[in-house]
């Protein structure tokens, strides 16, 4: 692959959906943003599926290295636009790897560049176009570990970087008060050890809207669907929704509280539990 069809490559990540995504990213590609963190494969596309794209970005500052013949390292100033009123600007860098016959994308990384000369409106509207990527980012990140702590693949702890250091939490039951400690992980192990035990499989998050309270505080409706092997049965599917209150804490989405449904009337509705 010769620098031109890299820098070709880079555009269309920034331009296109998750589909060009599936294409040219390796499985073990590792992403990190500033405030999201570091996201890895899988994450990556589910975060960008249905996230609204870029419509235009100028590359500029560009510069290439090739340490072998099978390994490109992009670096360069991206200035993105959505429309008139939201734009985003970052030093980036890439690194492609050829596997087979093929390159693929395995590192990227953002560093957001701050324009102290722009005008007050003018951040807030960056803001609020960046925070939109940021939470779908965020609970994609929050799904992929549910899955592996369900599957054992991941300590239950490992998590609770998602909670505020004190949340609450509605429901039909009532309403509940917390803190971010070993209780924490103790009442999440217990959950998770319930889903375990009455067949479920997997959580995955269908879609979420996203409503500003202000600058720093959101309500997040996120749709949810689990998959339950139960007996001799098909794959019993329900689809359920949880409000999350999130605020951005330090630069970092942290939920600080939620409300949800009534989960075991809808179980014992399917003859589950």
């Amino acid at each position: 692959m010769d620098d031109r069809e890299a820098w070709d490559r880079e555009r269309r990540l920034w331009l296109e959906g998750a589909g060009v995504y599936q294409q040219l990213l390796d499985d073990e590609c590792l992403m990190a943003f500033a405030p999201v963190g570091i996201l890895s494969g899988a994450e990556i596309i589910r975060a960008l599926d249905g996230a609204p794209r870029w419509l235009d970005v100028e590359m500029t500052e560009q510069r290439s290295a090739r340490p072998n013949d099978s390994v490109l390292v992009l670096a360069y100033r991206a200035d993105a636009r959505r429309d008139p009123d939201v734009s985003y600007a970052a030093y980036c860098t890439s690194t492609y790897a050829r596997t087979g016959e093929d390159w693929r994308l395995i590192q990227h990384q953002q560093t957001p560049i701050a324009d102290p000369s722009a005008m007050h409106s003018s951040r807030s509207s960056r803001q609020e176009g960046t925070m939109d990527e940021i939470l779908r980012s965020f609970f994609a990140r929050y799904e992929s570990m549910a899955n592996r702590v369900l599957a054992r693949d991941m300590d239950v702890g490992e998590t609770t970087f998602a909670f505020a250091s004190d949340f609450i939490a509605a429901s039909p039951a009532g309403v509940m008060a917390g803190k971010n400690d070993e209780s924490l992980k103790g009442s999440m192990e217990k959950g998770y050890a319930r889903y375990r035990a009455i067949g479920t499989r997997e959580l995955n998050i269908r879609d979420l809207e996203i409503t500003p309270i202000d600058a720093l505080h959101f309500l997040v409706r996120v749709d949810w669907r689990s998959v339950y092997e139960v007996d001799e049965r098909p794959d019993v599917v329900i689809d359920f929704e949880v409000h999350y209150l999130v605020q951005l804490l330090k630069g970092e989405p942290k939920i600080f509280g939620w409300v949800s449904g009534d989960e075991e009337a809808v179980l014992r509705e399917h003859g589950i539990g």
